[in-house]
């Protein structure tokens, strides 16, 4: 609401008309009145609006204007760009742990959860626990609505259940209903935080993107990924209605693909090289002396058999 006063007003300015409890409701009728006669002035002057600095916020009031024209049956004919996306430079393990070290247990919690959920902060703090379904002794399914998400795409996110337990048992005793609705003052805690003890910026998106870079290195399908980060299903022919549900494949696939990455505080990369069933070279060449000798016995023994 704040936003859309504060976009009216500076429209207004800039259209140099005074601002009355009536301009808006005026500008609208005479806007109506143009299209009629295929006068797109108004139109043509919210580009103008839009193109001034800084971009973000004008582009910003410019989409809250559009809307109330939209609303009251007078659509503009301008398109512009309204979001501004920008790379993210890569937090090391170390130092994500570090924060992750530091914060309020309460910030711990909120940060693992969007770390093994990968969906963005409001949609998977304030879930209701009781959309929460324990799917076996190791994960719960976060049940999330449509309406409840920004690409307005029901689906389900994943976290491990003892994470599931130990916010649940926070429900209980803070009464909530949610896990976090303080989920922005918690993460404003933990960016100031960050930012005077570590001199870096990091934002409860960072941990989406992370969700996404891992996932993004791992050969778990990008349908199966996108779907649990809340987008809609890209690869395939509309692949959001002909992929078949099925949430223990999910499951399977979180299991062995994401989960043994995605923890803050034992972190880990898909890149990372590991040792060969996880035995160490001493074991290995221990293993190979042995096979070496039992080849040269099996070897001498079947010499002998064969010799007349």
């Amino acid at each position: 609401m704040l936003k859309t006063l504060s976009g009216t007003k500076h429209f207004l300015q800039f259209l140099k008309l005074p601002i009355t409890d009536h301009s808006l409701t005026d500008l609208i009728a005479k806007t109506q009145h143009q299209h009629r006669k295929e006068n797109y002035a108004t139109d043509d002057k919210l580009l103008e609006f839009v193109g001034q600095t800084p971009i973000t916020s004008y582009a910003s009031w410019g989409a809250s204007i559009k809307g109330i024209f939209k609303a009251n049956r007078c659509p503009l004919q301008a398109s512009f760009n309204t979001t501004f996306t920008h790379s993210t430079k890569k937090i090391g393990p170390g130092l994500l742990k570090a924060i992750y070290e530091t914060v309020t247990t309460e910030e711990q919690k909120l940060m693992e959860l969007q770390a093994y959920a990968g969906e963005r902060l409001a949609a998977v703090s304030l879930t209701p626990i009781g959309q929460w379904e324990d799917f076996d002794d190791r994960y719960t399914l976060i049940h999330i609505k449509a309406q409840d998400t920004k690409a307005r795409n029901e689906h389900v996110s994943i976290i491990p259940k003892t994470l599931a337990d130990w916010l649940r048992e926070y429900c209980r005793q803070t009464k909530r209903e949610m896990p976090f609705p303080n989920c922005r003052t918690l993460w404003h805690e933990i960016t100031q935080m960050a930012l005077i003890k570590f001199g870096i910026h990091i934002s409860s998106h960072y941990l989406r993107k992370r969700f996404h870079t891992i996932a993004g290195k791992t050969a778990m399908p990008v349908n199966s990924w996108d779907y649990l980060m809340g987008d809609k299903q890209s690869h395939g022919h509309n692949a959001s209605t002909y992929t078949l549900e099925d949430f223990s494949e999910l499951v399977l696939e979180y299991n062995k693909h994401l989960a043994p990455y995605l923890s803050i505080k034992a972190p880990r990369n898909p890149d990372d090289p590991e040792e060969p069933s996880g035995k160490s070279l001493e074991q290995l060449t221990v293993e190979n002396s042995m096979l070496k000798d039992q080849i040269l016995a099996l070897t001498k023994l079947l010499t002998e058999r064969l010799e007349p």
